[in-house]
């Protein structure tokens, strides 16, 4: 239903499958937490805090697919489905964007070659390419089939389109950016050698995460639990 109403392409690359209602939970609940606590610093009284899959999904997705089911009595039209985001095939692999401003397509349609499409009628303003969205894009497509992946972002950049490169997880993992923000990081276990994973995406000046750890081996911890706990530490069984 998500794809009809938001007008979804179907495209010849591979779906990346994630967990979202998991994952958005999960930070749903953190920040459901937070406040609590700034609550509790507040007041002083404490709460039972209670986070569902089917709540925190349908805040996360649903407020763009929602539009024509939100003013009930006002009698507005509705506005048609519409996919803001495309996938294209270029020479040699996919760029992806998102076109809606006047300065945003006519730098496209330079950027693909296609400066003619400046004077088609269908494409005069927003609401005339929110009604001909599938041929613009069909338009702009068989334009890209003709150039690199590099020579239409090139010509993005200097246009100012918002386009990008569609990437494979190794590509992403090697991209020049994600290495100068430090995306992943790497780091020595005594145990395991040489370790990757994520960094922490949100950086503080004054107290930054720590990162350089996996996850604890089966009562690797246990004294460490108990000794918090003030009790003499035993032998797991």
């Amino acid at each position: 239903e998500i794809v009809r109403v938001t007008g979804v392409q179907t495209c010849a690359l591979p779906i990346f499958r994630n967990p979202v209602a998991d994952k958005v939970t999960s930070l749903t609940g953190c920040n459901a937490v937070v406040t609590a606590l700034l609550h509790r610093e507040r007041t002083g009284c404490g709460q039972h805090i209670g986070v569902s899959l089917l709540d925190a999904y349908a805040a996360f997705m649903m407020p763009g697919v929602t539009v024509n089911e939100t003013f009930v009595d006002a009698g507005i039209p509705p506005l048609p489905p519409r996919a803001v985001y495309r996938v294209v095939a270029t020479r040699d692999g996919h760029v992806i964007g998102n076109i809606h401003s006047n300065a945003q397509f006519a730098g496209s349609a330079r950027a693909f070659g296609r400066p003619e499409l400046l004077k088609d009628p269908r494409f005069k303003d927003p609401r005339s390419r929110q009604g001909h969205l599938a041929e613009m894009w069909t338009e702009l497509a068989d334009a890209a089939r003709h150039r690199t992946t590099d020579e239409i972002l090139q010509a993005a950049v200097a246009e100012g389109v918002p386009l990008a490169a569609v990437k494979t997880l190794e590509e992403f993992m090697h991209d020049p950016q994600v290495a100068h923000n430090e995306v992943f990081v790497d780091y020595h276990d005594p145990r395991l050698g040489r370790i990757r994973q994520l960094n922490f995406p949100a950086r503080f000046s004054e107290s930054p995460v720590n990162v350089n750890a996996r996850a604890p081996m089966l009562g690797e911890h246990t004294d460490e639990v108990f000794a918090d706990w003030a009790r003499e530490a035993v032998e797991p069984c």
